[in-house]
């Protein structure tokens, strides 16, 4: 009998040892992966978009932006490379098939803190990575390096005011129209995550309007998808719109760097052309309402069944080796990037002068505008002066 305890303790003790190990692993991955994606975040920033941001929309909108989307879109496809063959991941889609070149609106709800990353995961299956435009919170601008590249990316930053975002969405939308820019507009209609408390604050918001009780997401918040639709709705093609589950609990960011949730997460795809959804903003909110409806019975199946359905969609898997080689080219150029940095006095000057660059026109919310005449102009013209109303 003592033997066997013996036995037992030993195996435990091992066991411990080997989790332990493990767990140590873990958390040197997690390091090394927010060093990599950082690191290159702020190097590609702080050298890249001075020419790219700066100096050719002083000419060109149109250019700035294709230089903006295949230069930052090698960056962002490191992400889903991380998340997918780095730390195992398995993003599984269902629904829709996505055409891959249009220009749409897409929705999503808002499960956790790290929905928005996951959405990067189809974009980059359609080409489309470098061309996201996420509406966030204003104050996200505050966040070292981070804030920089929404500006440059000309995220939607706004307030949850709508006497004063909706200004913002007007004026950045209208530099959108026209199929001559890629475009993925991602919004949340819901306008934050989800939690117990919050479902249960819209749970009595609806009681009292009238509205559908909802137990999986929160009452959307329609002016935002109203004002973006009446600004694209000619030169978008069509509304995507996503549900996100995962298989245990809602992960978070540090869960996600560590590798340890989620182990599986699921996307429903439902393609809605635009010229299906109404016109009139009140047509428009009853929509979105029936969808989110739609929505909460399709997570109760999820969460009842541990799936969306049974037909899963035949998205191709990420390459191993074009992901491999697009982490080894970023990587590469920022090396060189630190090698002249540390060999000439010059090219710490331009650095410095780029940070003071970035972080005045990111506080002012400065986007350049054409030296000729553009399509984007005056939409550019108006969005600048927001700031001052």
């Amino acid at each position: 009998m003592a033997a066997i305890q013996n036995g037992d303790a030993h195996s435990y003790h091992a066991a411990s040892k080997i989790e332990n190990i493990r767990q140590c692993f873990r958390i040197v991955k997690a390091i090394a992966v927010l060093l990599t994606l950082t690191g290159s975040a702020s190097i590609v920033l702080i050298f890249f978009s001075p020419f790219t941001f700066y100096f050719i929309r002083f000419f060109s909108v149109r250019w700035s932006r294709r230089l903006n989307s295949f230069i930052f879109g090698r960056w962002l496809s490191m992400w889903p490379f991380f998340f997918e063959v780095i730390n195992g991941t398995q993003v599984i889609f269902t629904g829709d098939k996505l055409p891959s070149a249009e220009r749409a609106i897409v929705m999503c709800n808002h499960r956790t803190e790290i929905d928005w990353m996951y959405i990067w995961d189809l974009a980059i299956r359609k080409n489309r990575v470098g061309c996201i435009k996420y509406v966030v919170k204003s104050s996200v601008k505050n966040a070292p390096i981070f804030g920089w590249a929404f500006h440059v990316l000309e995220f939607l930053l706004i307030d949850r005011r709508w006497e004063a975002d909706e200004l913002v969405f007007k004026s950045m939308l209208s530099s959108f129209k026209g199929f001559q820019d890629d475009l993925w507009l991602v919004i949340f209609p819901e306008g934050t995550d989800y939690s117990e408390e919050k479902c249960e604050k819209s749970r009595k918001y609806a009681e009292e309007k009238g509205l559908p009780m909802l137990d999986h997401v929160l009452m959307p918040r329609t002016k935002g998808v109203c004002v973006c639709l009446e600004q694209l709705r000619d030169s978008v093609d069509a509304v995507y719109d996503l549900t996100i589950g995962y298989d245990t609990k809602c992960p978070l960011f540090m869960d996600n760097a560590l590798g340890t949730e989620p182990k599986k997460v699921y996307i429903h795809v439902k393609r809605i052309p635009i010229s299906d959804i109404p016109v009139t903003n009140a047509g428009v909110s009853d929509w979105l309402v029936t969808e989110f409806v739609r929505k909460d019975g399709l997570l109760s199946h999820f969460y009842k069944n541990g799936a969306f359905c049974d037909d899963v969609s035949s998205e191709k898997e990420l390459s191993l080796l074009s992901g491999l080689l697009n982490c080894c080219l970023i990587i590469g150029v920022c090396f060189a990037f630190l090698l002249f940095f540390f060999s000439f006095p010059l090219v710490r000057a331009y650095v410095a002068s780029s940070c003071v660059l970035l972080a005045v026109s990111t506080f002012v919310n400065y986007k350049p505008l054409p030296v000729f005449n553009s399509h984007c102009q005056k939409a550019l013209n108006r969005e600048n002066g927001t700031k001052h109303h």
